[in-house]
């Protein structure tokens, strides 16, 4: 995977080797920092 700035969601849940579902799961929890633009979540 390239270098990027700000990964989508399917993009860090690849790079975190994770689910999706996983990766909501953490943002629910407050457990990993996100921003949103639109209805895009980014990381």
């Amino acid at each position: 995977m390239e270098h990027k700035e700000n990964l989508n969601i399917k993009e860090a849940a690849e790079y975190l080797n994770c689910s999706i579902s996983m990766l909501r799961k953490l943002i629910y929890n407050g457990e990993i920092q996100y921003f949103r633009i639109r209805k895009s979540l980014l990381f």
